[in-house]
């Protein structure tokens, strides 16, 4: 879908928390969490930390990780709600790009880029009969390679790309920005901004993981502002 340009919004400064290493999720080889922290080691020669988990095992984070961590800021989003849901759908499903079909269990995660002409994402959303979970999360961008070392599956976990070693992993920082909850967005458009923290990719996740039976349709636009 392309970006479209509205105005501007204020935000409020918060602290970005900081993802849990020990999340199984990192290694597509195992399914469990282990109760102890992984050991941490300095790699002098590449200039990486060595996190080792199990035997054989390790994740490397790379500067741009702390950099992003320590100086960096991650503004609290604004959110608000519009009672215009009607006009809303049937202005979305005239491009079908903005209409999506999360189905009964699943986690649908919308990919989208920070622009170089923006400095804020703006975000609608809105369903027919059902309420669906919203979260909002950003993916920083790898500065060192000018590539994204972690990329979200198709439920929205996190799964570690190989490296050249079959038994070595690169992670990046991964940040929430909204939590995953329950929105009613069957009775009205729920819609937000968020300012740019920097560059990288914004994840729009609905979550439909509740729901057994039903499969929910989703209408929704991005836009950038400056």
């Amino acid at each position: 879908m392309a970006l479209q340009k509205q105005q501007d919004s204020s935000e409020t400064l918060i602290t970005p928390p900081c993802p849990d290493l020990r999340d199984s999720s990192l290694n597509p080889g195992t399914h469990s969490k282990s109760s102890q922290s992984p050991e941490c080691k300095v790699n002098s020669k590449k200039g990486h930390l060595v996190i080792e988990g199990k035997p054989g095992v390790k994740y490397f984070l790379t500067p741009s990780f702390f950099l992003s961590r320590a100086e960096v800021a991650i503004m609290a989003a604004s959110m608000w709600t519009r009672p215009q849901i009607k006009e809303f759908k049937e202005k979305m499903v005239q491009d079908m790009e903005s209409v999506i079909i999360v189905g009964r269990g699943e986690v649908l995660t919308v990919r989208v880029s920070t622009h170089e002409d923006g400095s804020y994402l703006f975000w609608e959303f809105a369903t027919d009969h059902y309420d669906i979970g919203f979260g909002l999360y950003f993916e920083w961008a790898n500065e060192a390679d000018g590539t994204r070392t972690v990329e979200p599956s198709v439920d929205g976990q996190m799964t570690a790309l190989m490296s050249h070693d079959r038994d070595v992993y690169t992670i990046n920082s991964h940040c929430e920005v909204v939590p995953v909850y329950r929105r009613d967005s069957h009775e009205e458009v729920y819609a937000g901004s968020h300012q740019y923290p920097g560059q990288g990719v914004y994840l729009l996740k609905f979550d439909n993981s509740y729901s057994l039976w039903r499969s929910k349709v989703v209408y929704y636009r991005v836009y950038y502002t400056r």
